[in-house]
């Protein structure tokens, strides 16, 4: 049925602008949006358009964003336009949790990945991890090998390790940071090794004079990056785990390489619509180009000056370029009615992005949907001490003569390490403060703690979860054990939980056969028996079953381990033999009780013994928290309101829980999927918002600072190297983002002198002063 744009406008509350993006009849469609021009807004009227006016069923709209949380925004919009039932039936998820669903079903079809389809997700933190775990043995083996020639004193020996462990930490993010931007500019990494991944994309980078992490390196770097991403790669496949990385490049190269299943999801999902489509990398590219093919539609909407992810792999050419050249007819729909800020603070942002040459003013991309409006204040301190005292004060007298809240303002900053001081003030001065992209909850210690012994449960085999926790709570095994147990477990050319669990997950008895023989352990797992010699006598036949089927330790001699160390490790590996038992009986939700139960972890943290830093009362709380997730999963089957699981339900081979996929596994493989963007801690209070800029990237608040804009701070100037022109137009992007956050105030500072890593600097205002103070005369 055909709908007029005045009819559309009225049902949707569009203006005309958007309403002709919402109804626009071709099939191809990129919708270039400007900042508070309401893109999610049109995209969410689009799809109730497809389904109410053109008669699409919700099952064949695929929509795809980049986090969890847009993602459940984006569902819970959606049921408001079109009711509950239509809304669960469009497919909406981030890219990372679209490729996990496609390889759960159908990974047997692609053996070059070399997993199976029990993998296990590695998030972000725990990719770190095992890549810092890597570079921790390998600085150990040399060290040990001089100390058993007699090469070095064991007093040599340690401190030797502990300057190695440092670095590796420090190395760990760096390399692991490298190998995500390597993976991410390449279409798919399957069947390359290092070099070979470093040469494919060196030479794109030529082919397309596009400068990329590799063409920055040096011959020594590449040589190291290399020989890294194949240590990395080789770790996650033997133990059948996958990066972010691995998720994009998996459906890629699945879809490359299987035709016919490539046809029946264009089948499937006729219509496919992105947002944010500025920060796709190679691979989500690909997906995208290759769900679409030849016949479906695409609706994508993004802003090419809001691209500031380059250092992670996202190229905004794809949206700007590659989109017309691999969609023929793509008709391209811009956005340039601004509703969120005021004229004067558009004139800022616009100057910024014109750069050095104002006379582009005539080619600024937004049209002020307001009036008045005061001009940015710009502040010029003796030294970040007084620039931070000055923003508080500013706040303070915001709050007491303006009306405003703490919670309408924000102070933006280039680098984390820029919010300390303006912690310390609002602390001296009283002002509550929260500070956005911290220590968000599913990166909290106890929580990674727990999640890590469920990780441990649904794959024994787990070495990043293993070390983590086999001295949590404390027991005999500390930095000295783990490394004889680590060693051993390298001559065996193993890893430490085969060498510590052998094949003992494949040998647990049935849940059949535990609850006709051991009724007294059913009874307790289902909590129905307070009865304590009922208790003692079902973990005693638990203990005998694990003792029974758990291979037999070498002595604590010829392990390296101390008798007390030896001791502890044997009882560790019955007590978590003992769990999963368990986990064969007791539904997951209270699993996780077992866990805190057996380990005795609620007076662990509360005794204070467990951290010296942070509220014991609230890091137990986040335990329980945890606990309730797993229970409210176990019943809806996802941590957000739609399913991963769905984005299979209307192929011909429907989706369907994986016979032996217990339901822990299917949640730490869910949890794992959760970007620190969606992991910020939901909180209503009252306080002013500190965060860096890219944390701050789709927020706007009334009242906006951004601080510490210097030359060499904002725009970032990256050690003593010279910038590229690609890295010197994402800097001037992200100070972009910064002033388009801001809706009636904007407030610039910086400072004439700063600390840099304890040593004092002087500092110039960034050129970018400049050009905002300039257009404040236009307005």
């Amino acid at each position: 049925m055909a709908v007029t744009l005045e009819a559309a406008s009225v049902q949707h509350g569009l203006s005309q602008e958007q309403t002709a993006a919402v109804t626009a009849s071709d099939r191809l469609l990129r919708v270039d949006a400007v900042p508070g021009s309401g893109k999610t807004r049109v995209l969410i009227a689009r799809i109730a358009h497809l389904i109410q006016e053109r008669g699409v069923s919700p099952r064949q709209i695929l929509a795809i964003t980049f986090t969890r949380k847009a993602a459940g925004q984006l569902q819970a919009r959606i049921a408001a336009s079109l009711g509950e039932r239509a809304a669960s039936q469009v497919v909406s998820g981030t890219f990372h949790s679209t490729a996990a669903s496609v390889l759960r079903n159908h990974i047997s079809l692609l053996p070059s990945c070399g997993r199976n389809r029990r993998f296990q997700i590695l998030d972000q933190a725990d990719s770190i991890g095992t890549m810092t775990s890597i570079l921790k043995e390998q600085g150990r083996g040399p060290l040990e090998r001089r100390l058993s020639a007699g090469n070095i004193s064991e007093a040599t020996f340690k401190a030797a390790l502990k300057d190695s462990n440092r670095q590796a930490v420090s190395n760990g993010r760096i390399l692991q940071g490298s190998i995500s931007s390597l993976k991410g500019a390449l279409t798919s990494h399957f069947g390359l090794n290092g070099h070979q991944a470093i040469k494919r994309l060196r030479d794109h980078s030529v082919r397309h004079d596009n400068p990329s992490l590799v063409t920055s390196m040096s011959e020594e770097m590449l040589r190291h990056l290399a020989g890294a991403f194949d240590a990395y790669n080789q770790r996650l496949q033997g133990l059948n785990q996958f990066d972010y990385d691995d998720l994009m490049a998996g459906i890629v190269a699945l879809l490359t390489d299987r035709p016919e299943l490539l046809a029946r999801y264009q089948r499937a999902y006729t219509h496919v619509l992105v947002d944010e489509f500025q920060d796709t990398n190679a691979a989500q590219y690909n997906m995208v180009h290759q769900l679409v093919g030849q016949e479906g539609n695409l609706f994508v909407v993004g802003d090419p000056d809001q691209a500031i992810y380059g250092w992670r792999g996202a190229n905004a050419d794809y949206m700007q370029h590659m989109l017309n050249r691999d969609f023929p007819g793509l008709v391209t729909i811009r956005l340039r009615d601004n509703y969120r800020s005021t004229p004067q603070i558009l004139a800022a942002a616009s100057w910024s992005l014109a750069g050095q040459d104002p006379t582009k003013s005539d080619l600024l991309p937004f049209h002020p949907q307001s009036s008045g409006g005061l001009p940015v204040e710009v502040k010029a301190a003796e030294d970040g001490k007084e620039e931070a005292e000055w923003v508080v004060e500013t706040i303070q007298a915001l709050i007491k003569d303006e009306g405003y809240q703490p919670r309408d303002c924000a102070v933006l900053f280039r680098r984390h390490m820029q919010g300390r001081l303006f912690e310390q003030a609002m602390v001296l001065a009283g002002l509550p403060y929260i500070l956005l992209g911290g220590e968000p909850f599913w990166g909290r210690r106890e929580v990674k703690d727990v999640m890590a012994y469920l990780n441990l449960l649904a794959n024994l085999h787990n070495n990043a979860a293993l070390v983590r926790i086999i001295n949590m709570p404390k027991r005999a095994l500390g930095d000295k054990a783990l490394s004889g147990l680590q060693s051993w477990a390298k001559l065996q050319g193993k890893s430490l939980g085969a060498c510590l669990f052998g094949d003992f997950p494949s040998t647990v008895p049935s849940r059949t056969l535990l609850e006709e023989s051991l009724p007294p352990v059913v009874q307790l797992m289902q909590r129905r028996s307070p009865d304590r010699p009922l208790q003692e006598r079902a973990l005693m036949e638990l203990r005998a079953i694990a003792a029974e089927q758990l291979p037999a330790l070498p002595s604590a001699k010829d392990i390296g381990l101390t008798p007390a160390a030896y001791k502890a490790a044997s009882e560790f590996r019955c007590q978590m033999a003992v769990i999963r038992l368990q986990a064969e009986i007791c539904e997951a939700g209270e699993l996780i009780e077992v866990v805190t139960d057996v380990i005795d972890l609620e007076e662990y943290i509360k005794s204070g013994t467990y951290s010296k830093q942070g509220d014991p009362l609230e890091r137990w709380d986040r335990v329980r928290l945890l606990k309730t997730l797993v229970k409210e999963f176990q019943g809806a089957g996802s941590l957000e309101t739609w399913e991963d699981e769905t984005l299979l339900e209307y192929t011909p081979e429907p989706q369907k829980r994986l016979e032996g996929m217990s339901p822990l596994q299917d949640f730490v493989n869910d949890a794992a999927l959760f970007s620190p963007d969606d992991m910020a801690e939901k909180r209503e209070t009252n306080a002013v918002r500190l965060c860096t800029i890219h944390a701050s990237k789709g927020l706007e608040f009334p009242v906006v600072f951004v601080v510490g804009c210097e030359e060499g701070n904002l725009p970032l100037l990256r050690g003593n190297e010279t910038p590229n022109d690609a890295e010197v137009e994402e800097e001037i992007r992200c100070a972009y983002v910064a002033l388009t956050r801001a809706e009636k105030r904007l407030y610039i500072t910086h400072a004439a002198e700063r600390y840099v890593f304890g040593v004092l600097h002087g500092q110039y205002p960034s050129h970018l002063v400049e050009l905002i103070e300039a257009s404040q005369g236009l307005c």
